[in-house]
């Protein structure tokens, strides 16, 4: 990890417990919006961060799911490319995701992430523990100058 990205992961988990957005569809889409937009005057790195963890939060309340537990910090990682593909497989002790997952923002600084992946044809979405091991950011896969500090490897 570079100084930025460590400046940026700590800033990002200083403003953790300020980021109490309303969700969409709560009628208060001027405030949500504003609040991310007032992050962004600050930092757009860190805002950038701060974006995907609060997507995950309403992604989460609207399927039902539980809240993130105080402290994690979480992503969305849903974008796809024709490739690489990132399969997943149901095996008897759970899914398994395998391949490469690119322009993840913040993969240094989550701990978790809503990931899409493929199943055969189809996309699911799967919740991950990104502090088990088992995940490597690639380094050097979107060179993005103006916002290397929002560490999308």
């Amino acid at each position: 990890m570079t100084a930025e990205i460590d400046r940026v992961t700590a800033a990002f988990t200083a403003r953790l417990g300020s980021l109490d957005l309303p969700l969409p569809g709560s009628g208060r889409t001027e405030q949500r919006w504003s609040g991310l937009a007032e992050l962004a005057r600050e930092d757009l790195a860190v805002a950038r961060l701060a974006e995907g963890h609060v997507d995950a939060v309403a992604i989460l309340a609207e399927l039902a799911g539980p809240a993130p537990r105080p402290g994690t910090r979480w992503g969305v990682w849903a974008a796809e490319p024709p490739h690489p593909v990132l399969g997943a497989e149901q095996r008897p002790d759970g899914w398994r995701l395998t391949g490469t997952k690119p322009w993840c923002s913040g993969a240094h600084a989550c701990t978790h992430a809503l990931v899409t992946a493929r199943a055969g044809e189809q996309r699911r979405l799967f919740a991950v523990d990104l502090g088990t091991g088992s995940t490597a950011p690639v380094e050097g896969t979107w060179p993005a100058v103006g916002m290397a500090g929002s560490d999308s490897g």
